[in-house]
């Protein structure tokens, strides 16, 4: 990272870090390291993690997951299992009070007999056949709505290329420009600055972002502009002097 910052400051900024970065890096400490993203490159996982409630903290069981999934069920219970080892997929129950009627998710260490309702704190007890329900840690369910997902999968797709990579996440810059950059990687001496989006929802927004980070390019010595996403790339982003990773690059296979 020292030598992202370095070459930053050399072209005139002022650099710092925004509120996104620490998410990403809890996130690779849960993964264990960029190693670990490997695990969420499996196509089944990255629908999962994209989906909308499952974002929002929703708990899901099992069967719930696989359809959800439209993965092999070998290869989702697989990485499901790795991911619940390393507290990124948290096992619970999804239980209602029957009192007050609320739903709520309870990890089994919460578990009491009987249990006192997470909303009218009165006691109810516990059905004698429950299912586990998996619910993403928290950080990890924030770091998704940020933005991480392409943002882990950019990383992971140079370090295959190169293990010795430095890398910087959510850096902003304040210069003869001002921007945000998801994430900028220095192998060797080419350094990538790389704008990162899972999915492109305001094409004008993203063409401004872009013509900043290709302006502070510019003044990079042996610097690249790469655009990621796991959607479609919007036209206009096809018509700029940049390198676009698709998800036929970040992922092993379509989504």
């Amino acid at each position: 990272m020292n030598g992202i910052i370095h070459q930053l400051e050399q072209a005139g900024y002022h650099v710092s870090i925004d509120d996104k970065a620490p998410y990403y890096q809890g996130m690779l400490a849960l993964l264990g390291g960029v190693e670990g993203i490997e695990r969420l490159r499996d196509v089944a996982q990255v629908r999962l993690l994209s989906h909308a409630q499952i974002r929002k903290g929703r708990a899901y069981t099992y069967r719930e997951l696989f359809q959800l999934s439209g993965g092999h069920p070998q290869k989702l219970e697989q990485v499901l299992m790795q991911l619940v080892e390393r507290h990124i997929w948290l096992r619970g129950y999804r239980l209602r009070c029957p009192n007050c009627t609320l739903e709520h998710w309870y990890r089994p260490q919460a578990l009491s007999d009987p249990l006192t309702c997470a909303g009218c704190y009165r006691p109810f007890v516990v059905p004698l056949e429950q299912p586990f329900t998996y619910q993403l840690n928290p950080l990890f369910a924030e770091g998704l709505r940020q933005g991480a997902l392409t943002v882990l999968l950019a990383l992971y797709y140079r370090y295959q290329q190169n293990q010795a990579v430095q890398w910087a996440f959510g850096v902003l810059l304040q210069g003869e420009y001002q921007t945000d950059i998801d994430l900028m990687v220095l192998e060797g001496e080419r350094l990538y600055v790389i704008e990162c989006k899972d999915n492109v929802t305001d094409d004008v927004v993203v063409q401004a972002q872009i013509e900043r980070g290709l302006a502070i390019v510019r003044q990079l010595p042996n610097a690249e502009y790469v655009f990621a996403t796991l959607g479609q790339p919007p036209p206009t982003v096809k018509q700029l002097p940049l390198k676009v990773w698709s998800a036929e690059q970040l992922l092993p296979q379509s989504i």
